[in-house]
């Protein structure tokens, strides 16, 4: 039996109705999930402790009674790295240390709590989680990434050097606005009308006019119609992971209110385009302004050009 411990833990717990260890009853999907995962590894790595691998996989309604593409299940695409604890051990040394569990919640606009050394500290993260602490650690979370993908087709990731323009849309449960007013202001949880998507990708198109256009998304072919009407195609893979890390690999990418677009963004640090609101989402990853432009929903400028 795994006896309480001098060392110290790290257990990112990926917000979730229960918490089974081995997997969730509902929680975060892949986006929000790796805010927490990573702020454990960067916490981690500042104390010299130890991760324990969190319970990716995950059981969902929502998806399958929306009859979504993807069942955001996440069952098998992630693996332990070198050192983190997992399988039996982990659930022991989670069981003999969770009632002096330290609980630390990052939130961008509160202070964090203090890690509490030679225990176990359970990272969470609020709605109010940022990239904030996490910039200057881009090369070691690219590279624990990798280490953590099951699937060895993803060893050698071109972050934001691919040779192709990613729109990233988000469907399935992001409700549908018509009122111009709301989605000028801004929101979460909010679709960004199909046409703001195809004046961009015409202005692109007609600056960058080799580069192909590929469109990734949760939504039906035919829900993407109008795009492929204007010679974009729509890359599928076979796991929301392999679409996470291919965007990851555009040279540009055009942004959603999701997560999984800021994502992409961090990791590729590529050039970038986001519907431009009134209320911006503090999620968006910081870049040099070279690198980051914000276009309104009716003001597409003719060419869109980067320096």
């Amino acid at each position: 039996m795994v006896n309480k411990t001098d060392k110290t833990y790290f257990y990112p717990q990926l917000g979730a109705e229960k918490d089974l260890w081995a997997f969730r009853l509902g929680g975060h999907g892949i986006g929000n999930g790796l805010y927490n995962y990573f702020h454990a590894l960067v916490l981690c790595t500042k104390n010299n402790g130890t991760i324990i691998t969190p319970a990716w996989p995950t059981l969902k309604l929502g998806p399958l009674l929306r009859g979504e593409r993807s069942k955001r299940l996440y069952w098998r695409l992630f693996k332990a790295d070198k050192g983190d604890i997992s399988g039996l051990k982990k659930m022991l040394t989670l069981l003999n240390n969770w009632n002096e569990r330290n609980v630390i919640t990052v939130n961008k606009d509160t202070p964090l709590k203090s890690v509490k050394q030679g225990a176990l500290n359970i990272i969470t993260c609020d709605q109010k989680f940022s990239f904030d602490g996490l910039y200057d650690f881009r090369d070691l979370i690219r590279a624990k990434f990798q280490n953590i993908i099951r699937d060895d087709k993803h060893n050698n990731i071109n972050w934001g050097n691919g040779e192709f323009i990613a729109i990233h849309i988000r469907l399935g449960d992001f409700k549908i606005e018509t009122d111009i007013n709301v989605i000028k202001k801004g929101g979460v949880n909010m679709r960004i009308p199909m046409s703001w998507y195809i004046g961009v990708i015409k202005s692109l198109k007609r600056a960058y006019g080799d580069m192909p256009v590929y469109v990734f998304s949760d939504g039906k072919d035919s829900d993407l119609k109008e795009l492929t009407d204007n010679g974009v195609k729509i890359y599928r893979g076979e796991t929301d992971l392999d679409d996470l890390l291919k965007l990851s690999e555009a040279s540009i990418l055009v942004g959603s209110r999701s997560t999984f677009s800021y994502w992409a963004a961090f990791l590729g640090n590529m050039k970038s385009i986001w519907l431009d609101t009134e209320i911006r989402d503090s999620k968006i990853p910081h870049q040099e302004e070279k690198l980051r432009q914000y276009i309104a929903f009716n003001d597409i400028p003719n060419e869109i050009l980067f320096e």
